[in-house]
């Protein structure tokens, strides 16, 4: 389980940093586009973590505190990766 927590990192990174680059997301608008991918996502498993053992019936009803948590650390994650690259930006933006 904990390697589950440790791969999410790269996975998180190698997902969200490409959208940005993509979409041409510069400096503050990382914060809305990470929002954006992750409140749909939030949403949803707000639900799902409510009938948990409806939709996962081969997984005991122990397991869904460890399910929350998990899918709370990827979300952080993307979090994470818009507001220290939005950070990153503004910093070398002002120095230049």
């Amino acid at each position: 389980m904990i390697a589950t927590f440790i791969i999410a990192i790269p996975l998180i990174l190698i997902a969200t940093i490409p959208i940005y680059s993509l979409k041409k997301i510069k400096g503050t608008d990382r914060l809305l586009a990470a929002i954006c991918i992750v409140l749909p996502g939030m949403l949803m498993d707000a639900v799902v973590l409510l009938v948990f053992d409806n939709i996962f019936p081969n997984l005991s009803a122990d397991v869904d505190r460890y399910f929350a948590s998990w899918l709370l650390w990827a979300y952080s994650l993307i979090l994470i990766t818009s507001v220290t690259k939005a950070s990153f930006v503004r910093k070398n933006t002002i120095q230049s």
